[in-house]
């Protein structure tokens, strides 16, 4: 009895101790990507004339040239039975027609593939007629998933910009309860801040907030096959664990969720995050991917009891660096970069689509 009561005052002394003394909190503070000067030495740059990302891909002199993975309509004159609805251009660059064992496509342009056929077509009919349709053209294709109505892959047969591009998806999903609400911002469930565009693999810098609500043409770029569209949900519901991390992955969001749970939930450090004396100096970026607000939060004092975890709001992007960064500014982009590589590839899963990340 005397031992329990021991036991029970001295776990009495313990709690009142911690209580009085408190624990330390770290102190987090946000900065704006543009304000980083104090973390790295200023850039010279020359002066250049802004000018609209992108180019025309499609100009209407240009003729479109068949490639691999493109579905065509194949339809001789007057000989329905030899006429093909759908045939594709196969791995090894031909296509393959009644009559024909296999004809070269790849590289040419309907009319010239058409008269090709022609040609070939002499040995068993009389002045043959072919016509050549593109049904699908997959190979000049892009992506758009996310908050559109029609998410999916849509070939590129024009001149097409990314307003075009989002209007060809069916537009923003609404939000059936604002539809009368007088700020267009606000009558979608698109979350215009958090979206981007990807091209060989790097984020294009677009607002889309500026894309879609003033009449800035320097955000409309042309789209290029490849190019993948990803609109953001304004209900935020997950966090994006990237880097040197088990698992890339969106951790989803419960109230109450920190920095140490999520990185639990993703497996933990790789053997190839830096092992310094300090090494566990961890980003966490939030808000606009153009502009965020980033905390660099040490977790070593975390782990050793020497400072409060941090809270994650749903949206945060938590970033383990591989390597040891000096500037503050570099290190952002390469969140920024990750996230948008990882996501991208988790959003396509998602949807149906084209991709394995984890979710």
């Amino acid at each position: 009895m005397k031992g329990i009561f021991l036991s029970l005052s001295l776990l009495s002394l313990l709690t009142s101790c911690c209580c009085k003394s408190g624990c330390p909190v770290t102190e987090y503070t946000p900065y704006c990507v543009i304000d980083f000067d104090e973390y790295c030495p200023p850039i010279v740059e020359e002066e250049v004339v802004e000018e609209p990302i992108g180019f025309t891909f499609f100009s209407h002199d240009d003729v479109y040239h068949l490639a691999k993975g493109d579905h065509l309509r194949v339809s001789i004159y007057d000989e329905n039975d030899l006429s093909v609805e759908q045939v594709v251009v196969a791995a090894d660059g031909k296509i393959y027609v009644p009559l024909l064992e296999g004809i070269d496509a790849e590289g040419y342009t309907t009319d010239k593939l058409a008269q090709k056929m022609e040609e070939e077509l002499q040995s068993y009919l009389l002045n043959p007629m072919v016509a050549i349709t593109p049904n699908d053209l997959n190979s000049h294709s892009y992506t758009v998933l996310g908050r559109v109505n029609r998410p999916g892959l849509y070939p590129i047969t024009h001149d097409l910009t990314l307003r075009d591009a989002i209007a060809e998806a069916g537009g923003f999903v609404k939000d059936p309860l604002r539809l009368k609400d007088a700020d267009p911002r606000y009558r979608s469930l698109a979350n215009l801040s958090q979206s981007f565009i990807v091209r060989d693999h790097q984020k294009l810098p677009i607002d889309f907030e500026r894309l879609m609500f003033t009449p800035d043409n320097a955000q409309n770029v042309q789209i290029e096959p490849g190019d993948y569209i990803y609109v953001a949900p304004y209900e935020e519901k997950e966090v994006y664990v990237v880097g040197a991390v088990s698992q890339n992955r969106a951790v989803p969001f419960v109230r109450g969720l920190t920095l140490m749970g999520a990185l639990t939930a993703s497996g933990g450090w790789t053997r190839f995050a830096p092992q310094e004396s300090n090494p566990h100096k961890i980003l966490v970026v939030r808000g606009s991917l153009e502009c965020p607000c980033v905390f660099l939060v040490d977790v070593c004092k975390i782990l050793n009891a020497e400072g409060r975890d941090l809270y994650l709001v749903p949206g945060d992007i938590v970033y383990v660096p591989e390597t040891p960064l000096p500037f503050m500014r570099e290190l952002v982009r390469l969140a920024i970069a990750s996230f948008v590589a990882g996501f991208g590839s988790s959003a396509g899963d998602y949807y149906g689509g084209f991709y394995g990340w984890r979710r």
